[in-house]
């Protein structure tokens, strides 16, 4: 593998004379065509770019950037960027405390006292590192019936879902949870400390700065934005348009090019934002028993590929999809966009690009475990489970009926499911949601949670 990266970056994608002379670079590179070679001019497709140092080693597009007009995508078609936008909040973040606008130890209710107090310090640097217990806004509009996609939700709608919430998923420090909650807030404390838009901010202190010319937010999703890709999903053995129309931004939001984040990545390297900037950037999350996390302060993963330290981060938005990485100690950088929500995860493509060069790490398979007998539950006790039920925190009311003796949660005919016992009250639906039933002193029931991964206990109460 060595001999072969040692050739292959010495060459670039267009250089075929050179590669029919070598057939390891030609079968490097082949191996890296297949990875879009799924996408066609009846497809969406992406850009695939690969730079060592400031040298392009691969650039490519494929497929389709808007399948009703048959436009195809080129290396300058504009995508969202899903959550590795949340790089250029956390550094707007890291430049104001740089310039001591504030500090990454500030109470985050300083800026933003509608946040409830919660009874332990949410500090700005839990939110960057995803410890702070924030439940995802996104995970309890599900419960409200109105899951992301469904509705145009603004800055505002996720504030006052995030203010809703009576409690956190967990004390803030004490563990890593993934939440958007974390940077609508970020983004709301960059516009309250500059009194400008994340936006001016931005544009100022970080894309003309960087020299990042065709990169913007996605503010106001009804702009028209000239050479962007229609994000699309496919359904069956066609495709569906499925894009942001919403106008929350920070978390993600972000629409760039290959070549403008290849931009972004070698400032960085370059060291143009100086050491004490690239220090927080870096700098991986602590929590509170003194461990480290792989999430760093500048909305990074730092990880290590086969020993190769990687700095990365995934994106999904819709049908929008990217991968950013950075390899220090290679100076190699992978920035991959793409505009098809049916592909595999993003991260399994920079995966697979990483193998290319470093080689396969050595994986732990893990052991099977003995499964757990299946729960027998008391059908009896169901009765005692029917009513209404509230939550002020996800603004929904459920009914739970009891149907042919199983346990059916009812909002409209649109949401009529049926729960899976797995212990006494506990009940899940697929393996991603779950109910539990709250009993007081006397054994009745008086409400119950809803949980799902970045939103723990989702308070229903019981009406009359």
């Amino acid at each position: 593998m060595n001999k072969i990266l040692s050739l292959f970056l010495g060459l670039v994608l267009f250089s075929a004379p050179v590669f029919s002379q070598n057939k390891a670079v030609a079968d490097t590179l082949a191996r890296i065509d297949s990875l879009l070679a799924h996408w066609n001019t009846h497809t969406p497709g992406g850009v695939l770019t690969i730079a060592r140092g400031e040298k392009i080693l691969y650039n490519k597009a494929a497929g389709m950037a808007d399948l009703e007009h048959h436009i195809a995508i080129t290396p300058a078609t504009l995508f969202e960027a899903g959550s590795v936008s949340k790089q250029f909040t956390a550094t707007a973040i890291l430049i104001l405390a740089e310039q001591g606008k504030l500090s990454l130890d500030d109470d985050v209710r300083k800026y933003v006292p509608e946040l409830p107090d919660y009874g332990a310090v949410i500090k700005i640097r839990h939110m960057l590192a995803h410890t702070s217990g924030l439940k995802d806004w996104g995970s309890v509009a599900i419960f409200g019936g109105w899951p992301r996609g469904t509705r145009t939700y603004t800055q505002d709608h996720a504030r006052e879902i995030i203010f809703r919430q009576k409690s956190l998923n967990f004390t803030p420090g004490t563990m890593y949870s993934y939440s958007n909650s974390n940077y609508t807030l970020l983004a709301t404390i960059v516009e309250r400390v500059t009194k400008e838009t994340l936006a001016a901010f931005t544009r100022k202190h970080i894309f003309e700065r960087v020299g990042m010319r065709s990169t913007q937010w996605r503010d106001e999703f009804r702009r028209i934005v000239s050479g962007r890709a229609i994000a699309y999903e496919k359904k069956g053995r066609s495709y569906q348009q499925d894009m942001p129309f919403e106008n929350t931004h920070g978390h993600a939001g972000l629409l760039t090019t290959t070549q403008d984040l290849l931009t972004w990545l070698r400032y960085w390297a370059d060291g143009k934002y100086g050491q004490q900037l690239l220090t927080m950037r870096e700098r991986q999350g602590i929590i509170n028993d003194g461990s480290s996390i792989a999430y760093a302060e500048g909305a990074v993963r730092v990880t290590e590929v086969n020993g190769v330290r990687e700095v990365a981060h995934s994106g999904a938005t819709a049908g929008y999809r990217a991968w950013l990485a950075y390899y220090p100690t290679k100076d190699l950088s992978v920035v991959y966009l793409s505009n098809d929500g049916s592909t595999v995860p993003t991260s399994s493509v920079g995966k697979k690009i990483a193998e290319l060069f470093f080689g396969k790490s050595e994986s732990t398979v893990a052991t099977d475990t003995a499964s757990k007998p299946a729960f027998k539950p008391d059908v009896a006790a169901y009765k005692e489970l029917a009513g209404k039920y509230y939550s002020e925190e996800a603004d929904a009311l459920f009914t739970v009926q009891v149907k042919d003796d199983k346990i059916v949660l009812f909002r409209s005919p649109a949401t009529h499911i049926t729960l899976h016992a797995v212990a006494a009250d506990t009940f899940e639906v697929g393996s991603s949601i779950t109910f539990h039933f709250i009993r007081n002193k006397k054994k009745k029931v008086t409400g119950f949670t809803a949980s799902v991964e970045r939103a723990q206990n989702i308070v229903f109460n019981r009406l009359p």
